[in-house]
């Protein structure tokens, strides 16, 4: 199951600046980054960091008409 939400476009702008040409993304919170000192990890991409259980989330967008999520739809219509 997935909760689709409808995203204005400023704030999409602000998913994009860290989530677009990316396969996979660890997000880390600055003040919990700051905690653990940690801060010289933004921006580094760890080749040896494998998610060893589910992700806490999926994400998918759909930003083209040959996405799955709009090919789903679309077979729903037809139906």
């Amino acid at each position: 199951m997935a909760k689709v939400r409808i995203v204005p476009k400023e704030d999409m702008e602000v998913l994009n600046k860290y989530l677009s040409g990316e396969d996979a993304i660890v997000l880390i919170p600055e003040e919990f980054a700051k905690d653990h000192d940690i801060e010289h990890l933004d921006g580094t991409t760890n080749n040896y960091y494998s998610y060893t259980g589910e992700p806490d989330l999926f994400v998918d967008i759909v930003n083209h008409d040959e996405h799955t999520f709009m090919n789903y739809l679309n077979s729903e219509k037809e139906e």
